[in-house]
């Protein structure tokens, strides 16, 4: 578990408040109505979870953008996971071929590949469950575009303005803010 979830379900949110995220993600998984897929959309934040409960079943899930990575390799019958392809790699390592083109077209190795063959990287806002022997990969959450009727400037400014003060509020841990301006927001 890395990052900092935020569960939009109150008893979850409540639970991580107490008692930690981890805690939160066994008991929203082990809640009988809950799927994986609404367990992996209820949290916001940055975070990468990956759980294994007491009868074998394994849930991971990353964020919507992938800012936590974590790497999975199907080896023996059994998931392994890490934040960490090269973990996961084994003592002799094999380079995937198609990976390496595409780092050298591409200047990045895409999700769900990596470096490494039989290592694959979970995709941005998506979860894996592996149960009995069997991987399911699928999306959690995709960006949709639903284009609004027309507003003045004036309200679609007062409403990103809102929209911005709350996410740096919802972000804000109690230390000292900062920003820095170089991830291209001032040359835009």
């Amino acid at each position: 578990m890395v990052g900092s979830p935020r569960f939009r379900t109150k008893a979850w949110a409540e639970l991580e408040a107490g008692s930690g995220a981890l805690a939160a993600w066994q008991k929203a998984l082990a809640e009988p109505a809950a799927t994986a897929a609404n367990v992996a959309a209820d949290a916001q934040g940055h975070f990468a979870a990956g759980l294994r409960d007491g009868s074998g079943r394994t849930f991971l899930a990353v964020d919507r953008f992938a800012t936590r990575t974590l790497c999975y390799r199907v080896d023996g019958g059994r998931l392994l996971f890490s934040e960490r392809a090269d973990e996961l790699a084994g003592s002799r390592p094999e380079i995937d071929p198609q990976a390496l083109f595409d780092y050298l077209y591409f200047h990045a190795i895409p999700s769900p590949r990596t470096i490494f063959r039989g290592v694959y990287r979970l995709p941005p806002g998506h979860f894996a469950l592996f149960d009995q022997g069997q991987l399911t990969v699928a999306p959690y959450w995709k960006p949709r575009f639903n284009e609004v009727d027309p507003r003045s400037f004036g309200d679609a400014r007062q409403q990103f303005r809102q929209m911005l003060a709350e996410g740096v509020a919802a972000q804000m841990d109690g230390t000292r803010p900062a920003a820095f301006l170089s991830g291209g927001t001032d040359s835009s």
